[in-house]
């Protein structure tokens, strides 16, 4: 197995296992308190942007992953709409427009940029840096990690890290950057937990 293929199984078997893990630990406690609607929705739009760089890349590893971890954010995304009893109208509202805004914008690029897969690679990239400031605003706001697993969050880390790799492997900036920057925006949130 080379390294490119090497990164990418990191990556995705960390990134993998963090939504199962995340969507067990929420749906099980029913207390979302600690995840903010609005930097889902955000990662929502990152996420997706990566589903179509991957594609446009050839990588099915990167956008088969990042398909499986769509659904498992709008997973989330209804877990925090519906049972969140401190999520406020201000959040939602954000939230939803952020997911039309950016998915708007996705389909737009795939129907017509010339370079679809550097812009959908920048709205992946922007999508998942947007996350964790929400994210960890939210977490440190509300001083409630209950809805949150530090075993996932330990997974996302090391799968962010693999996928920074392949970003760099690959001379993709978007997907270095965007994972790089992701995997130290985890730290706080695992700080948080502990």
């Amino acid at each position: 197995m080379d390294t490119i293929a090497l990164t990418q199984w990191i990556g995705a078997i960390g990134i993998g296992l963090f939504y199962p893990i995340q969507n067990w630990r929420a749906f099980t406690t029913k207390n979302p308190v600690g995840l903010s609607f609005l930097a889902f929705s955000a990662i929502a739009v990152g996420v997706a942007g990566y589903i179509s760089l991957g594609v446009r890349l050839g990588t099915p590893i990167f956008y088969g992953l990042n398909s499986i971890n769509l659904i498992f954010v709008f997973l989330l995304l209804g877990l925090i709409w519906r049972c969140s009893s401190l999520l406020p109208k201000k959040e939602r509202l954000l939230g939803t427009i952020v997911l039309i805004v950016g998915l708007s914008g996705l389909v737009a690029v795939n129907l017509l940029a010339a370079d679809v897969a550097k812009w959908s690679g920048w709205i992946g990239l922007a999508g998942i840096i947007a996350f964790y400031p929400a994210q960890n605003a939210k977490l440190f706001k509300s001083r409630d990690p209950i809805g949150l697993s530090l075993t996932a969050c330990v997974s996302l880390f090391i799968g962010l890290c693999g996928l920074a790799v392949f970003g760099v492997l690959i001379n993709d900036v978007t997907v270095a950057l965007g994972n790089g920057l992701s995997a130290l925006g985890t730290i706080p949130i695992i700080y948080g937990i502990l």
